[in-house]
């Protein structure tokens, strides 16, 4: 894994980049396609919070199995002041996050790894605030990543998703995943995981994307852990970037 420390200029801060490659990266054929991951502390292998979400390991079987293309892993550790920087304006800087990904982050990795160019090929992800983040930078910034993953996302503060995805004829990303549970938490059994707000986005985006490439779900019995999402990233994966099965001999 690839570890670095990049200057956010948008955000006035230092964030922590960590970068996870396919199996056989050195014997592939570039330009590989790529995936943003937010609070990427939780995403890795038995790190972070509930064990993580084993993505690393998720995608290096998908990928051996013909399931996904080659990808790379961008790790966005959470950034200082976290909530506020997944919020929307005013009150957030999303904006400024959606600019330091496609603005600096992207560049920067691309000067020594061969990521692909194409929009379609790129995309970010996020749970709770952090899919906030993932999706108003895909919003934002189409023109370098236009694959977005939306996981449990929870309502915040300033200007609602809701109202941005519902001011918007058509939305601008090649593919888009959205998803949530129905509870929030074993020891809080009576809150669920922000299901109706998240159901109000699948509709709006079910209505303003062509057929097949939204996809939202809701998973019955999910708490707003990473422990559940770790059972959801791989359909999550063979969305955004499908790859052709292996031919049985």
């Amino acid at each position: 894994m690839l570890r670095l420390n990049l200057n956010a200029p948008q955000l006035r801060c230092q964030i922590r980049v960590e970068v996870a490659f396919p199996p056989g990266y050195r014997g592939l054929r570039p330009p590989f396609p790529a995936l943003i991951l937010n609070d990427s502390q939780n995403q890795w292998t038995n790190r972070g919070a509930y064990g993580g979400w084993h993505t690393d390991a998720i995608a290096a079987e998908l990928f051996r199995r013909g399931q996904i293309r080659p990808l790379i892993l961008v790790g966005v550790v959470s950034p200082p002041d976290r909530d506020r920087v997944f919020g929307p304006p005013p009150d957030g800087r999303a904006d400024r996050f959606a600019d330091f990904l496609a603005d600096t982050l992207l560049p920067t990795i691309r000067l020594s790894i061969p990521i692909s160019r194409s929009p379609g090929d790129v995309g970010v992800l996020g749970a709770s605030f952090g899919a906030n983040g993932a999706l108003y930078a895909g919003l934002r910034r189409p023109d370098a990543m236009g694959l977005v993953a939306a996981v449990s996302a929870s309502p915040h503060f300033g200007k609602p998703l809701t109202a941005i995805l519902a001011e918007r004829q058509r939305l601008p990303l090649r593919r888009l995943y959205i998803d949530c549970g129905t509870r929030w938490a074993y020891d809080q059994p009576r809150m669920d995981d922000s299901t109706g707000f998240n159901k109000t986005l699948m509709a709006i985006a079910r209505r303003r994307m062509p057929r097949g490439q939204f996809l939202g779900i809701v998973a019955n019995g999910h708490f707003h852990t990473e422990e559940f999402w770790r059972k959801r990233v791989g359909g999550i994966l063979r969305f955004l970037f499908p790859g052709a099965r292996k031919r049985r001999r």
